[in-house]
């Protein structure tokens, strides 16, 4: 439902090559319960007719913002040109390849705005094949002490389903733009030192496995990446990390580059909370 003092999110989507998926991830967020948005999309120099979907749907729905990077830049650099551009206080999430449930925004937002402590709010997610067909949900720890508990051991927040406040992110170096894997991580654990960080229990989000995207052809740099973001809640950050977490550290350099990709990618899935 949407009151009077109802405001603006911005909800920002890095796309690049994603002609065939963008318009399910948009159709997505234009059904949000939560009306009152702004879409700033920007396509990170597709080769594709990825450009020409999304001017197709800006030409139905205004709350379509479009912006181009005349090189491929990545997504770091992407979210953080776009999160210049929001004119919300709010801003949340999307991968140009996966989905919102309809509720997802507004929950949210209404949670976010109750709660003048946090400064970062995820989902549950229902991890999906290609095709979208559920392989499973996810049960991450929802409060601000089950999530920094286990943070130097895997990663408690479903990337793209955060919502934060832009003021808190200007304080932080915003996403780092060196990093394609696990930058969204690094964000968080920094904005995490500005206030609490929790989850809603509800999976509001639909990732798509996708072989072709970053995470899924570098699966040994995602397990290095993940064990560098690790070490440095660890360490930085004063998140706990036990024996077992060491154990699983040293697992994640060692075992991914002996194992064939597609077998390391089902052992991976298998291990997501």
């Amino acid at each position: 439902y949407m009151t009077a003092d109802t405001e603006l999110v911005s909800v920002i989507i890095p796309a690049h090559n994603c002609m065939d998926l963008i318009g399910d991830t948009i159709e997505s967020i234009l059904a949000q319960t939560h009306a009152e948005l702004e879409i700033i999309i920007c396509d990170d120099a597709s080769t594709d007719d990825t450009w020409s979907v999304l001017k197709e749907y800006q030409s139905r729905d205004k709350r379509i913002v479009l912006i181009q990077n005349e090189n491929n830049k990545g997504p770091s650099f992407t979210r953080n040109r776009c999160i210049q551009l929001a004119n919300s206080e709010y801003v949340a999430l999307s991968d140009d390849d996966d989905l919102s449930a309809p509720n997802r925004i507004e929950k949210q937002y209404m949670y976010l705005k109750a709660h003048d402590n946090l400064v970062l709010l995820g989902t549950n997610m229902t991890v999906c094949d290609e095709s979208m067909k559920e392989i499973k949900q996810s049960n991450f720890p929802t409060s601000d002490a089950g999530i920094r508990g286990v943070f130097a051991r895997y990663f408690p927040i479903v990337g793209p389903s955060a919502m934060f406040r832009k003021s808190l992110f200007l304080e932080t170096n915003g996403y780092l733009e060196g990093h394609r894997i696990a930058h969204d991580y690094l964000l968080y654990l920094e904005l995490s030192a500005l206030g609490e960080i929790a989850n809603l229990s509800d999976a509001l989000y639909y990732y798509r496995l996708q072989p072709s995207s970053i995470t899924g052809k570098n699966i040994s740099e995602a397990h290095l990446g993940s064990v560098q973001v690790g070490m440095t809640a660890h360490l930085i950050y004063k998140c706990p990390a036990n024996w077992l977490t060491k154990i699983i550290w040293v697992g994640r350099i060692v075992i991914p580059p002996l194992i064939p990709t597609r077998l390391m990618r089902r052992i991976s899935l298998w291990f997501t909370r």
